[in-house]
């Protein structure tokens, strides 16, 4: 059976492209090749504004608080109500931060 896929290319890139390439493949969990069809189907790949991209690490740190307050309560441990709140306030306020992100139109 034939390939479904059957042009090929090589090109060069200088040390930046390459590894701005490898900087994409490493982002989305895809190959080098899926990236480069994305670009030429889509034309682009547009990426969130830096400020929306620095709430993720805080997010995914809230996240994993909340994951340990729940399996503590869910094995029945004492969680402090002061924790409970901090996580809930960490919460407003990256939400806060992303709708302001995207209310001014970025």
């Amino acid at each position: 059976m034939p390939r479904k896929r059957q042009h090929r290319y090589a090109f060069y890139l200088d040390d930046e492209e390459n590894e701005m390439l490898l900087s994409l493949t490493k982002r989305f969990c895809m190959r080098v090749s899926e990236i480069i069809r994305l670009l030429i189907m889509y034309q682009c790949i547009k990426f969130p504004p830096k400020e929306i991209r620095s709430v993720v690490p805080e997010l995914r740190r809230i996240g994993n608080n909340l994951n340990q307050i729940a399996r503590a309560l869910n094995s029945k441990s004492f969680v402090p109500d002061k924790e409970i709140r901090n996580a809930i306030t960490e919460l407003r306020d990256c939400e806060k931060q992303l709708l302001e992100n995207f209310d001014t139109g970025r």
